[in-house]
């Protein structure tokens, strides 16, 4: 898909490689498992974040998947909202399907009332006796 880009910017993969910096953190920790130093590089420097760090180990214990998958982003987005430079932060989110259903069934996408304010709900949760 991206091979005429490269073919248009020859150099192209080495720019990449200068401006895409993977690090390793741990969205379940807080402060996301990042020594200091390393954070303030983050802060003064980083203009766009993608995340797709989640577990999809949907046996996961209930307080596990939440810390992880519903707390871990917010952890990031803190840490974004410190960014200096941010420009725009992408967060790649999976979804359980259930594919149980016949193969003629729909299953239809709808928002949901909610009767109770979602972070309510997660302190609920997170409450709850393991």
């Amino acid at each position: 898909m991206f091979e005429p880009l490269f073919k248009e910017r020859p150099n192209l993969q080495e720019w990449i490689n200068e401006k895409i910096i993977p690090i390793e953190g741990d969205l379940a920790l807080k402060g996301l498992g990042l020594n200091p130093e390393l954070r303030q590089k983050l802060i003064k420097e980083v203009e766009i974040v993608l995340n797709n760090a989640a577990s999809v180990n949907f046996m996961e214990p209930l307080r596990d998947a939440l810390n992880i998958n519903y707390l871990g982003p917010l952890r990031l987005l803190d840490l974004v909202h410190e960014c200096e430079k941010i420009v725009c932060m992408v967060h790649v989110s999976s979804a359980y399907v259930n594919c149980n259903q016949k193969s003629d069934s729909l299953i239809p996408e709808k928002l949901l009332d909610l009767t109770v304010e979602p972070e309510e709900y997660i302190s609920k949760l997170l409450a709850m006796n393991p």
